[in-house]
């Protein structure tokens, strides 16, 4: 049995079934394009209401995976029809995320974000892309000045510098979602080089560290990391 079928398994022992609204599996490990040890299992719940006892049992569940990175996130169907669709946050993920969902592997239920499309202003959403954008350069500063030069700090910045492009392709409508949960690092970046708004620069730094160097050091991702932060400082220009 594979890792989502047991998931789907235990968490339909543990809730009632009436309650779910939707079980989806997505992410990296979801369509097989991890490049990383270190990346998560992420699943997420859309329950009917708010009971008491769910963060308990979300607990359980957790537990009963104890040596894998699992990822579970849980939202209510009833607070989100308060909050309003066009309001739709998670975490530091804005509007967009919506789109990312709708794209997710369905595990249970049925995908309530492929029906709540239609709501999206656009304005809003390649908003919501540009602020998540700056959060992530905001992690990659934050995990240089806070955490030791490790393996795992490379892997950080290897995968959320591919985010941040992707992201900025999806801004300028060069990506969907569903390319994106399909392509790998390399398929990206052969995408990135083609557009004009990426610099020369920008380009042969990620050639380099993706492609010719298998080992950069944290300051050739620190290098890139500026290099993109100036090209996307002139996209917001345009």
């Amino acid at each position: 049995m594979n890792l989502e079928s047991r998931f789907l398994n235990e968490i339909l022992n543990l809730f009632s079934k009436d309650r779910i609204i939707c079980i989806l599996f997505y992410g990296t490990n979801a369509f097989n394009r991890s490049e990383s040890k270190f990346s998560d299992y992420d699943f997420y719940v859309m329950f009917d209401k708010f009971l008491k006892e769910d963060d308990i049992l979300i607990k359980q569940l957790i537990n009963l995976f104890p040596n894998l990175n699992i990822d579970i996130t849980y939202q209510y169907l009833e607070d989100l029809e308060k909050i309003g669709w066009q309001n739709y946050q998670l975490g530091n993920h804005g509007l967009f995320y919506m789109l990312n969902f709708a794209q997710a592997i369905l595990l249970y239920g049925y995908n309530i974000f492929q029906r709540k499309l239609i709501l999206i202003d656009n304005d809003k959403l390649r908003e919501s892309i540009l602020f998540q954008i700056q959060e992530y350069f905001w992690r990659l500063d934050n995990w240089f000045l806070k955490e030791d030069e490790n393996e795992l700090l490379y892997s950080r910045y290897k995968k959320y510098v591919i985010r941040i492009l992707v992201d900025i392709l999806l801004f300028n409508g060069d990506i969907s979602f569903q390319e994106i949960n399909v392509k790998l690092y390399k398929e990206i970046i052969q995408l990135v080089n083609i557009k004009p708004y990426i610099s020369d620069e920008t380009k042969q730094k990620l050639k380099e560290i993706y492609i010719i160097n298998n080992k950069p050091n944290i300051y050739e991702f620190r290098e890139l990391k500026r290099l993109i932060y100036e090209d996307y400082l002139i996209i917001l220009q345009q």
